[in-house]
Parts: C-alpha cells; structure tokens; sequence
C-alpha cells in the first residue's frame, strides 16, 4: 500500500499497480516493575510475551546463532537503537516513517531482490539444517495427500447473479491534500465507509446515509474484520490537524457497532504526558489489541484495559486475531536487526500461551492467520515483499515450524502493510482441507490486460497440489473462504467488462461464477485495485473501497468515487 503522498495508481492495464503516566496493567498482564529476561539489554519491564523463559525458549545472547541453521543475514547500519528506547517517542517515529517511505520508494524503483530463507526448490519441506519439519498429527510425512483433511463437502452452485450498482459513495470534500480513510466493513444491514473525520454507514440495497459516526481525527488503520455482533475497531487520531505543522498522534482506539452506528467507547493510555501512537489493531477472542512501535495495550469489549505498553527493550508491535485466539508479535532490540518472537497469548492476561522464535535475519513478521496459525515473513536486505509464508504448531508451549512456502521473489502474492503485523490480503488459509491459497504474479496477456492463477499449496508438504486458471484478460485475486469452505476470489475489470466474484472448490479448483458486476461503471471499478483498496463480500454483495481520500487534480479526479457496493439488491 503506497505510503500518504504517493501518487494514485493507475486503473488496471494501463501499465501495474507497483503497486501513559503509566496505567498499571491487572495482575499477570505484565508491564511495568517486570524483569526483563536476559541478554536484552537492562533489567527493565517488559510485556508477559517478550520473555524467552515463559515459552520454554532458552535465554540467548542478542546475537546468538539463529535456529535451524539459518545464516545470519547482512545488516545495513541503521538509524541507531529503536525507536521508543530512548528519547522523544514522536520524533522517533517522524524518523521512522521517513526511513519507511524512503525504503519503500526505493524498493518501487529496484524490485525484489534476491531470496534468503526458502531455497527456489518449488516449495521444499526440509529446513536448512536438513531435517525434514514436523508434518503435523495427521498425515504421513512422506506423502502429499492432496491437502485434504475430510470436512469439506461440495455443493451445487447458485445461480450467478447480474448485479447492478448499489452504493456509490464520492470522495469527500478534503480540505488538506490528502486524508487517511482506511476502513470498509458490511453487515445483513449495513455497509460502512471511513471518511473524512467519520464513519458513514449505509443501506446495503443502497440510499441516503443510514448513521454518520464523528470522530476527533482521520483513521489511521482499522480492523479488517467484523465479530459475530457487528463490531470492528478502529485506530483514529486525537484531533484533527490546524495546518502542516500540526501532528496529531494515532492515540485514539475505538469499538464500533456497526448495526447501531455508533462508538461503543474511544480508550487511549499515556505515558508522560503524551499519548501513546498505536498503528494497528484487531479483535480476537473477545479482545481489542493495538500495537505498534511503542508497545501493545488490551481492552475488552466492555471497555476495561486489560495490559499497556511496558517500557523497555521489547514491545509488541501488533496483533492478529481469530474468534478463539490472540497472536502477538514482540521485537526486541535495534529496529534494523530485531529478535522477533510470535506468541499465542491468554487474551485476557496477555500471558504466553505458545511462543515461536523467529529466526535472525527476518526484518518483519506478519501474522496471516490466528488459527491456524501462519506467518508471513520478510528477509532482511528485500524489499517489503513477503518472501516466504511459514505454518507453525503452536500446540506446545514451544512453537515449532511445521511447513514453508516460498513465494519464489514475488511469483506468488501476499500482500501486507509493510507496518502492520496482522491484516495481510490476497492470501486465504483453510484448515479445513490443509491449503492456502495465493495468487500468481499478473503478467500481460499480450494485449491490454494481465492475466494470473490461483494457486493452492498443500500445508503439510509446502508443494504446490492444484490452481484454478484466471480469466485471459483479467487477474483473480482470493479474497476469503464462505461459509462452507468454498474459496471465493474477485476478478478485476477489463477497460470493456466488469469485474465479477467466484467460488472456487478447495479440493478440485473447479470454479463456479457467483456475480457480474456492470458494465457501465467499468470506469469507476478499475480504480479500486485490490492492492491499494479494501474488498469484502459479505452476503452475496462485493463492496471497494479507497484508503485515501484527497483533493480532486483534474476533471476526471472529480468522477472518482471513494466507495462502490454491487449486488442484486
């Protein structure tokens, strides 16, 4: 996702997308008056998850040989100890988003690089060292079943449906250059949109605006996903900005009901004075968790803190949640050669469940699902690609690599805020038949348009075991698995026809067309690529939408639309 200031992408085909004093926590939440474990610097607190000892990890020296046998990989000199371990946390984090944005120009110019972690074997199973990985409970280690378990059951297909245009929501009236809306979700009811300075819910068979929720600042991210009584959570600033040179922080957490439209309750923590940022957040097991480059603070539903950001070396940069679990990732030490460690965790204590240690040489992690639990992870000297996607057991309180899955240096697509744990797209993982689904690289088609696969790889063996083909002149993306266990994915527009929805069987790859999307507003729905925008389906409706909201540059900037909701109605 471009950083704020990048220019917009261009519509499909027409040349790539490149595109607090402190609050003290409960008893056994960690935080402050903590031990910090050894070799990690000072005896300072730290979060519950950051220590070694609490998931059977041996103590080690910042610099100890990595696990598995994985060399340590070269590290540029970087700015200096992390941002938050000393001195103004808002400057370190101005310095860190420079250096974010500078990285992410560059690795635009240069593309991806050379691999680390995976060898470019076609997906081999062994690890470095030479041992084969854990397979798991079930299933023999020496042969690829198919990435089947059993529990999936066909059904017939509905009839696909010619939808029309429901919601067309414009680009507000920005009065800066640009405005962070982040943030789409949909219910049986409603359809919602972050916009300047609000949320705005709507009547998914279309109309005027059901609900307008206010809030004190733009959004800086929100929650992907909806609990089983509408809610979602959001991360939105403290004010709204005077001028240039007035910066508002990412403080503010809320819970939204969206059937309600309303903000159940607005929480933020201070540490000195000033209020803690927080770049992400996410709801698991009944939690609302936020993290980022000054730690992790908990809430639950009812609004009562359950842990805050500790002070330290440590800080849990963010989490990934699921209706039963909470995944936590902990960086501990210098922002450019960070011990990272992914810890499932008690999600109303914060205490450590299972913990995996991530191998040195690994920059970033990103928490593609909860349960099961799969990382996607990012080598240190790439760009801000996903280079390989890892199943890890974390049935013990040791979490153990069970498969790896190369993404061949961008052949396959993940794609993940590069600072944000949780939230990654275009990547779907059914436990229910052992896969996870990616899609190929677009590439051209000879004409106009691009064309790709969906590709399913096994996640005991890490092989590839089937893919469903892609239209010749429009690339798929897959987007999530419905009720019964079918892959639904988005087909994007061509310059003629709309975009269209389809199921796709996770044991077969047959496809079956769910939904048309109109013709006529091809114009609009080219603008809403699946790497710069939010896309749902939720009951039988497909919604897109933008992430940015800024000043019209032309005439055509004026027929943009900041939304679009398509369906039978």
């Amino acid at each position: 996702m471009p950083p704020p200031g990048a220019p917009q992408a261009p519509p499909a085909g027409a040349g790539g997308y490149g595109y607090p004093g402190p609050q003290t926590p409960p008893t056994g939440a960690g935080g402050y008056g903590y031990p910090g474990p050894p070799g990690y610097g000072p005896t300072q607190a730290q979060p519950v998850h950051a220590q070694p000892t609490q998931v059977g990890i041996p103590p080690q020296p910042y610099g100890a040989q990595p696990p598995y046998g994985y060399p340590q990989a070269p590290v540029p000199p970087g700015p200096g100890g992390a941002p938050g371990d000393g001195g103004d946390r808002k400057a370190a984090r101005q310095r860190m988003m420079i250096i974010v944005s500078a990285v992410v120009a560059v690795a635009l110019i240069v593309g991806a690089g050379i691999f680390f972690i995976t060898k470019d074997d076609g997906g081999s199973t062994e690890a470095d060292d030479g041992n084969k990985t854990s397979q798991g409970p079930t299933g023999d280690p020496g042969k690829d079943t198919g990435g089947t378990k059993g529990g999936f059951t066909s059904k017939p297909a509905p009839d696909p449906v010619d939808a029309r245009l429901l919601n067309a929501v414009r680009v507000p009236k920005v009065k800066t250059d640009q405005v962070t809306v982040p943030g789409l979700w949909a219910t049986d009811k409603i359809f919602a949109k972050t916009e300047d300075y609000k949320i705005t819910g709507y009547p998914v068979e279309g109309g005027k605006p059901t609900w307008q929720i206010p809030l004190d600042g733009q959004v800086c991210q929100g929650w992907r996903g909806v609990t089983e009584d509408n809610l979602t959570a959001i991360v939105f600033e403290d004010h709204k900005p005077k001028n240039d040179k007035d910066y508002a922080d990412c403080s503010e957490i809320g819970l939204v009901d969206l059937d309600a439209g309303k903000l159940v309750w607005q929480k933020h923590i201070e540490d000195g004075g000033s209020r803690i940022d927080f770049d992400e957040v996410t709801i698991g097991a009944g939690t609302v968790a936020a993290g980022g480059l000054d730690g992790g603070a908990a809430w639950s539903l009812d609004g009562k803190q359950l842990w805050a950001p500790s002070e330290g070396d440590c800080e849990d940069r963010g989490y990934e949640g699921s209706e039963e679990k909470l995944v936590a990732a902990t960086y501990c030490g210098e922002y450019d050669s960070p011990n990272i460690k992914v810890s499932t965790v008690n999600p109303k204590t914060g205490d450590v469940i299972s913990g995996y240690q991530v191998p040195r040489g690994i920059k970033d992690v990103h928490v593609v699902s909860a349960d099961p639990l799969v990382l996607g992870l990012e080598a240190a000297g790439e760009s801000y690609d996903v280079t390989d996607v890892w199943v890890i057991d974390d049935s013990a309180a040791t979490g153990k690599l069970k498969t790896k899955i190369s993404t061949r240096n961008g052949q396959y697509v993940v794609d993940c805020d590069s600072t944000n744990i949780g939230g990654c797209t275009q990547i779907v993982v059914s436990e229910q038949t052992d896969t996870i689904f990616m899609a190929s690289e677009e590439r051209s088609n000879g004409g106009a348009g691009a064309v790709n696969e969906i590709v399913a790889f096994s996640m005991k063996t890490g092989k590839t075991i089937g893919k469903a083909d892609g239209d010749s002149e429009a690339a798929t993306v897959p987007l999530k698995l419905d009720e019964d266990g079918y892959l639904i994915a988005y087909q994007q527009p061509t310059y003629r026809k709309g975009g269209s929805v389809w199921r796709i069987d996770p044991t077969t790859y047959k496809k079956d067309l769910l939904m048309r999307n109109p013709d006529t507003s091809v114009d609009q729905e080219t603008w809403f690529s699946p790497d710069s925008s939010w896309v749902s389906y939720v009951n039988g409706r497909l919604y897109l939408g933008y992430v940015y909201a800024s000043k019209p540059s032309g005439a055509f900037d004026n027929e943009r639309l900041l939304a679009m909701g398509f369906g039978a109605g």
